[in-house]
């Protein structure tokens, strides 16, 4: 029963990200005319970077919802990682597509602190998932500060 429990779990949260990042995959231009008219920061990584690294990011939502999943513990984590991955979707369409950079920035905002959050429940309840946890709410604060310099340069 335990291990049919984590095969459900890992197919949803496998499903879910993977819908999102296609939603996400479909709207970015990076480039794309307006995005390529754009000054950008001295320290934004090259295209391939970010692939490799929300890769990685999608791959430890998916292990950590799984986990989460299999053990029982629904709310308030699963809600709050759902959260963050609609918008993360969001985000790339209200950037890339709308071209709304202040906007963008304040839906990064938002993801920021919702990651702190999960972060914060993380450690209470599961160290070691709390640790996998860090590099996601990392390279979010990362994503916030690139989003205000090319707001800043723009």
């Amino acid at each position: 029963m335990k291990r049919i429990r984590m095969i459900y779990a890992l197919v949803i949260s496998t499903a879910f990200v993977l819908a999102i990042a296609w939603i996400g995959a479909l709207a970015v231009r990076p480039d794309g005319e307006w995005f390529m008219s754009l000054n950008k920061p001295s320290f934004m990584p090259p295209g391939t970077v970010f692939s490799i690294c929300w890769g990685i990011i999608y791959s430890l939502f998916i292990y950590i919802s799984s986990r989460l999943m299999a053990l029982g513990f629904y709310k308030p984590y699963l809600p709050l990682i759902a959260a963050v991955n609609v918008l993360s979707a969001v985000w790339v369409i209200v950037f890339f597509d709308f071209n709304r950079i202040l906007l963008a920035l304040g839906i990064l905002l938002i993801t920021v602190v919702l990651n702190f959050r999960i972060l914060y429940l993380l450690c209470k309840v599961r160290p070691p998932l709390c640790l996998l946890y860090i590099p996601v709410l990392l390279w979010y604060c990362f994503a916030f500060i690139m989003n205000y310099a090319v707001f800043m340069l723009n």
